[in-house]
């Protein structure tokens, strides 16, 4: 992955102040002296200076020193996880309003400069512009449902890392960035300032530990970390693609698929499978070696699809340091439950029963705030959890799609106040809502706009697999471009489940 000859990036733009403006999209913290609601009202006055520092340290290539500490604060990764155990806390950085601002200048043209020289890896998702967990979700459902509509298998692996963005090596990520993305100069020096010298406190309630040296690891809750971690990340794509193998990479969930013939007189059968994943496991270890990365093989899941034979039929894994990975009936694939018949019906009934449990917290409030704001939250708590990768309902039966219906009737009941045998129809339609299978429809057919007439701010993997056509004949029927894709599939059941297959369909 050497950068193209010509790519580089040496030396910054200046920003301006009208641009510094628009970078204020960070809140302050706990280190800022200057509490949120005070600094909007200042905000204004502060943009020269602000810009006049910003432009200082991009110009000297210098990170200021008092922008190097920050104080975490250790959040459970999820409520179902132990608090008394280590391990079920995320280590989140708390930065100073400055330095963030800052971050988000640098950021700002160093994505620019991947994007217009296409660095990174067309099949790395996560903090890029267009580049979703539901278009990167879609790519691996879509490529399994393809592989199985043909009649074959599929081993589906997903990698887990411990304390991924807290062991990368700084020397390995600015060698990676001078070698691999064309960063030199002023550019290179400022990261190096940047990655140096850093320290951190852990803070837990009101107690504040001594300042201990940060000397490997990106920052999580920085506005650079994220995208660093992606640089280092964006070799292992290409080390899998090399060997074969269909895979896809989001921020440090990485996930890769292996198909086979289920006929044992087949050249690529199953035991051929088993030995490309060892391959692969190979390969990727010596990747995070190398990177001072770690695998967790006690989070690496392992799922098999097949139409031939049952799921539980398959043996585990059995990796070459004698790891053993036991099948999964399902898995949490990027926030989706994905069960090995592609059925949903986890994920359906998760939604649904999360749904109802903020619904039944909203209800106990909703005498006490304004319409408004009530509306407010169930769009927060409630809609955002219905529209998360809800392109998928397309394919789903009717019986499942309507146990997802009755959250958002109850919703919209719930806000016009209407009784418990009144229309939830009437009630969807004087709050202008559209219904769920329409509302996955819509999403579909806004990416298909999107591959037509700004393929740009679609990720490759989508948009390459169409070209636009237009009819010989012109008629006002056919007077607009027209989908094309060489996607084929033998079984409908299956192969139609695929999003090209949606896009195409409208």
């Amino acid at each position: 992955m050497c950068p193209r000859s010509g790519v580089s990036f040496d030396e910054f733009e200046l920003v301006t102040p009208d641009e510094v403006a628009r970078l204020r999209t960070v809140k302050c913290s706990q280190l800022d002296v200057i509490p949120q609601i005070h600094f909007q009202n200042i905000w204004p006055k502060m943009i020269q200076v602000v810009c006049r520092l910003i432009n200082s340290s991009l110009i000297s290539g210098v990170f200021p020193s008092m922008f190097k500490e920050s104080h975490i604060t250790p959040l459970l990764k999820s409520p179902t996880l132990d608090p008394d155990v280590l391990q079920s806390y995320r280590p989140v950085s708390n930065l100073t309003f400055l330095s963030k601002v800052l971050e988000t200048a640098v950021s700002s043209q160093l994505m620019k400069h991947f994007t217009t020289h296409q660095l990174l890896d067309q099949h790395q998702s996560a903090y890029r512009p267009g580049h979703s967990v539901e278009t990167a979700f879609q790519h691996v459902y879509s490529s399994v449902s393809q592989q199985l509509a043909r009649g074959r298998a599929v081993f589906l692996v997903l990698i887990d890392l411990s304390a991924a963005f807290d062991t990368v090596s700084h020397d390995n990520l600015i060698s990676l960035l001078a070698s691999k993305f064309g960063i030199g100069g002023n550019v290179l020096q400022w990261f190096q300032s940047y990655l140096s010298g850093r320290s951190y406190k852990v803070k837990i309630g009101n107690s504040l530990s001594e300042s201990v040296a940060c000397e490997v690891g990106v920052p999580q809750g920085s506005v650079l970390g994220p995208i660093l971690f992606n640089c280092i990340m964006a070799p292992l794509p290409q080390i899998l693609r090399s060997m074969g193998i269909g895979c896809h990479s989001y921020a440090d969930d990485t996930q890769f698929w292996v198909s086979f013939s289920e006929d044992n007189d087949s050249i690529n059968n199953e035991a051929v499978a088993r030995k490309r994943i060892i391959r692969a496991f190979s390969a990727i270890s010596s990747f995070m070696q190398d990177n001072h990365l770690k695998l967790n093989p006690s989070k690496t899941q392992f799922i098999p699809f097949s139409r031939k034979n049952s799921p539980s039929s398959f043996a585990a894994l059995q990796l070459e340091d004698g790891v053993c990975i036991e099948p999964s009936d399902e898995v949490r694939n990027l926030g989706v439950v994905m069960d090995n018949k592609l059925s949903f019906t986890s994920h359906a009934n998760s939604i649904r029963r999360s749904c109802f449990f903020q619904l039944k917290r909203l209800r106990s409030i909703r005498s006490f705030i304004p319409k408004q704001q009530f509306v407010t939250l169930v769009h927060a708590f409630i809609t955002s959890r219905l529209d998360f990768c809800n392109s998928i309902f397309y394919s789903l039966p009717d019986s499942l799609v309507n146990r997802i219906q009755t959250v958002q009737n109850s919703c919209a009941k719930c806000i016009t106040g209407a009784k418990k045998f009144d229309s939830a129809t009437t009630a969807r339609k004087t709050l202008h809502c559209l219904p769920v299978r329409a509302r996955s429809k819509f999403k579909i057919l806004l990416m298909a706009h999107r591959i037509v007439h700004d393929p740009d701010s679609i990720p490759t993997y989508l948009s390459s697999s169409f070209s636009t056509t237009k009819h010989a004949r012109t008629t006002r029927f056919n007077l607009s471009n027209t989908l094309k894709t060489d996607y084929s599939f033998k079984l409908i059941t299956v192969g139609g489940r695929s999003i090209f297959v949606a896009f195409l369909s409208f």
